[in-house]
């Protein structure tokens, strides 16, 4: 079955957002694009083998794309040991506040369809941030 054009969107919006978390979290704790940490282990990884994890699940559209809700972690992690929701939440705590993570859970619960056009505005705010990330 063809996927919706919203589909193909979100898509595309989760794809650019993601390596632009990627780049960020790379910058921001090992100083290159190449090499990463895992936010919830600690492991020291090939940027190829992070994925960009969700603290509050990414079913959740309205924090879905929050840069605040969103960090590297190695692949183990995010998809075999479900997030290592614990030491996340330890991350979470340590880097943002409390406060922060209860406006997460709170926007978690707003309900939000966001549109084909929305994602694709998503999408070319990520790309541009990752290229210039990249660039810079």
């Amino acid at each position: 079955m063809a996927k919706s054009p919203r589909l193909k969107a979100k898509n595309t919006a989760w794809r650019w957002f993601s390596k632009y978390i990627r780049a960020r979290d790379c910058l921001k704790y090992m100083g290159t694009l190449e090499t990463g940490r895992c936010v919830t282990c600690d492991a020291v990884k090939p940027a190829e083998s992070l994925d960009a994890s969700h603290f509050i699940s990414r079913e959740h559209e309205a924090t879905m794309f929050d840069e605040h809700n969103v960090h590297t972690a190695c692949i183990h992690c995010n998809r075999f040991k479900q997030g290592r929701w614990p030491e996340y939440f330890e991350f979470m705590e340590i880097s943002y506040g409390i406060e922060t993570i209860r406006a997460l859970m709170d926007q978690r619960l707003i309900k939000i369809d966001l549109t084909e056009e929305d994602f694709r505005l998503i999408a070319d705010k990520y790309r541009i941030l990752y290229k210039e990330i990249c660039n810079g």
